[in-house]
């Protein structure tokens, strides 16, 4: 008889499998909905390993909503990221690096740290403050907490600096997921949860490594010029953006987002 583990990890395998063979398609970017854990998530799978590929923090002009801000850059998908300062004040709270440049400075969270060759890591913000960011990173984006390590659930909210009570509420989330160093998956929950209920269903899905970026009304996910999940905000703070580059016009396009 299989027990329930042994259902998960048959289920586990298949997905992903399913999932490779249409991602090596040539198609780097992959939406799905799916039920885990209970929760409906919705998610966009990233082949890292596509060359094509630059995922970049991008920062709203002021009062821009995630939908026309991801539009502005020509994004062909985002999620909503940073924490901000306030209900009015949409700066964001802990590190943002873009192209080697600091857009802001803080020790709270988790954050993920993209190199040169889309390899990818999240780490605890103040424990990397001990060395310059931008000598091992071209773009980080600070959130958090962390949700998973190596394939464990291991969530220290309050230990990486939380201590807002409605972080803990049961609310809508957005995440960040890592499959090895293969795929980036965008998270983001149409069933309101909490960490705990979020990290297992990613675990389930084979998620290795995930952190939580800043959710509930500000939760947002960007595919292709239609908005998956509307934020209920109508102003955004730092975002991730995913660009796939298939024209030769990229690189000024590139210097136009780092610029703004």
């Amino acid at each position: 008889m299989l027990h329930y583990r042994s259902y998960e990890n048959i289920i586990t395998i298949f997905f992903l499998a399913c999932l490779c063979h249409t991602l090596c398609a040539n198609e780097p970017l992959l939406l799905q909905t799916v039920t885990s854990n209970n929760l409906l998530l919705n998610l966009i799978y990233i082949d890292l390993k596509n060359p094509r590929l630059n995922i970049i923090p991008i920062t709203p002009l002021p009062g821009e909503s995630l939908f026309k801000a991801a539009k502005r850059v020509s994004a062909d998908a985002a999620i909503n990221g940073a924490y901000f300062m306030g209900a009015r004040d949409y700066r964001p709270i802990g590190d943002i690096l873009v192209d080697k440049k600091t857009k802001n400075s803080g020790r709270l969270g988790t954050a993920i740290g993209i190199n040169s060759k889309n390899e990818i890591e999240f780490f605890l913000n103040r424990i990397k403050h001990k060395e310059k960011l931008e000598t091992r990173y071209v773009n980080v984006l600070t959130a958090g907490p962390r949700l998973i390590t190596t394939g464990d659930v291991t969530i220290a909210a309050r230990e990486e600096g939380f201590s807002d009570p409605r972080l803990f509420q049961k609310k809508r989330r957005s995440a960040l997921g890592l499959i090895d160093q293969a795929y980036l998956i965008l998270v983001s929950t149409s069933t309101p949860c909490y960490f705990e209920e979020l990290a297992k269903a990613l675990q389930t899905l084979g998620i290795t490594q995930a952190m939580n970026l800043d959710g509930g009304s500000s939760t947002g996910l960007f595919y292709k010029d239609t908005m998956i999940v509307k934020p209920q905000t109508s102003s955004a703070s730092t975002f991730l953006a995913v660009f796939v580059n298939n024209s030769f016009w990229w690189e000024r396009w590139k210097a136009f987002i780092y610029a703004n």
